[in-house]
């Protein structure tokens, strides 16, 4: 399993704790372990921390990442 897949899972089990921030430093980090590997882009993971940011800080911060 890659790291940035590692990291993403780990993300995923903070996400269901309900641990926001913990999730979104874990997907932060899968950003940038898949950068520069075309086989590692994930789209929708951008959705993903968008959608978390909104859930913890509102609209301003969600559109500012």
């Amino acid at each position: 399993m890659s790291k940035s897949a590692q990291l993403k899972r780990k993300a995923a089990e903070f996400e269901q704790k309900r641990q926001y921030d913990r999730a979104l430093t874990s997907y932060a980090q899968a950003i940038e372990a898949a950068a520069g590997i075309p086989d590692e882009l994930d789209i929708p993971l951008y959705n993903r921390v968008g959608d978390l940011h909104l859930r913890r800080a509102g609209v301003e911060a969600a559109g500012q990442r």
